[in-house]
């Protein structure tokens, strides 16, 4: 009997005990399930690893239709998905599953799923009754409803805009020699995030309990640009030939603990809560 079977067998016995005592299949489970499996299958070389993600995601698509209906818990759903990843790579792989075609396939699907992905997520964080789940339901129903006809023809405005904005050929240098932006939001997305960042600014941003976590912030991205600025070669190979701009950039695609990391490696220790990074 292969590795994957054993760990599929294992997974499965750790999840009928849990299911049986707390009623519910643990998150740590499941998705250690899959981290596993598609460490097996990573082994095995890139195509192994593309199938073994592309039954994950086939079957957890899958399993969205079981649950909006309510014949499966969301434990079951990813349990079945991580199962399918370790032990469905093989036929996935005899048929030639495209995992890219999957992806941009279904997108419409997974959109138009997103509601009982929502509820599924809002599951794994409270009991919910029959009743509220009900009412949840129809909650994420009249929000779906409203970002379909207010906000999606936004983003079909944006983009239209964008594409006559830059039509035509246009090369770097051309871009370099511009001096305006030649992508950005259209006036309406341009006003509503301007009211948007006005909202989140005073009633988030500028909370007396978060001022020192954001002026702390400021402190390591600061230091840091003047780190990169003082000493290039402290950025990978591609990025010492830029300049301020390139610096930007870079720290501008750090994730937070990436950023603090940095900063206690050339900078010094960073004062913020090691619980929220």
């Amino acid at each position: 009997m292969s590795l994957a079977i054993w760990v599929v067998l294992a997974a499965c016995a750790i999840a009928v005990a849990t299911d049986l005592t707390f009623r519910r299949i643990p998150n740590a489970l499941t998705i250690g399930l899959a981290f596993v499996a598609l460490a097996l299958h990573a082994t095995q070389g890139l195509g192994s690893f593309a199938v073994s993600l592309a039954a994950l995601v086939a079957v957890m698509l899958l399993g969205l239709g079981a649950f909006s209906m309510g014949w499966l818990g969301g434990g079951d759903v990813k349990l079945a998905a991580a199962a399918a990843a370790a032990l469905l790579a093989a036929p996935l792989l005899t048929t030639s599953c495209s995992l890219t075609k999957l992806a941009y396939s279904n997108a419409p699907f997974a959109y138009s799923n997103a509601m009982p992905m929502l509820a599924w997520i809002a599951g794994d964080y409270v009991d919910l009754s029959g009743a509220q789940k009900d009412s949840l339901r129809r909650r994420l129903k009249k929000a779906f409803a409203w970002h379909r006809a207010q906000e999606l023809p936004g983003y079909r405005r944006f983009l239209e805009s964008a594409a006559e904005k830059c039509a035509g050929p246009v090369s770097a240098d051309d871009v370099r020699a511009a001096g305006r932006q030649l992508a950005g939001f259209s006036d309406e997305l341009a006003a509503d995030e301007r009211a948007l960042k006005r909202f989140l600014y005073a009633r988030l941003y500028d909370l007396p309990e978060l001022r020192p976590i954001r002026v702390e912030a400021e402190r390591v991205v600061a230091n840091l640009a003047a780190a990169y600025r003082a000493d290039p070669s402290l950025l990978p190979e591609p990025w010492q030939s830029g300049g301020v701009r390139t610096v930007g950039d870079f720290i501008a695609g750090m994730t937070d603990r990436f950023a603090i990391a940095r900063h206690e490696e050339l900078v010094g220790p960073v004062n913020l809560p090691a619980a929220r990074f």
